[in-house]
């Protein structure tokens, strides 16, 4: 199995703004399709895509933590990679995800309505001023710089 490097090669992933690395590999009028890869102390920074669904299927690596927030504040974490290889990201719920063992993880998503950049939008401070028994999630605001 090849490491983060080949992958990112192979794949012909690009930085992506919440972190991570991407690649868009289908558009149609009904879904947007994305490869995306975190390689261990990275994480897809608090974000959310207004008025479509989002599927996350585990592709290989280690295994990913999603953590889901409700527009209530109903924080969710599932665990990608063990027994459960897929989950959906209802509408605007707010998603953040970062790999829970020291090893790189590739998984795939799907949008729908298509993905845009119009729709998507990623947390402040202030989101979780609305929600203070989730100051804990604040470590995943700002995505770190990858090389």
């Amino acid at each position: 199995m090849r490491g983060p490097p080949e992958e990112l090669a192979h794949l012909e992933l690009q930085p992506h703004p919440e972190g991570g690395f991407f690649r868009e590999t289908h558009r149609s009028e009904l879904l947007t399709t994305i490869d995306f890869l975190l390689v261990p102390g990275s994480f897809s920074a608090w974000h959310r895509v207004e008025g479509a669904d989002e599927v996350w299927n585990h592709h290989r690596g280690g295994r990913l933590r999603l953590h889901l927030l409700s527009p209530a504040g109903e924080h969710v974490a599932i665990e990608l990679g063990g027994d459960r290889f897929s989950a959906v990201v209802p509408a605007g719920w707010w998603q953040a995800a970062e790999p829970v063992d020291d090893a790189w993880v590739l998984v795939g998503c799907t949008v729908s309505p298509p993905f845009t950049f119009g729709r998507f939008s990623m947390a402040t401070s202030a989101t979780f001023d609305r929600f203070p028994e989730h100051a804990a999630l604040r470590r995943l605001l700002v995505a770190p710089r990858e090389a």
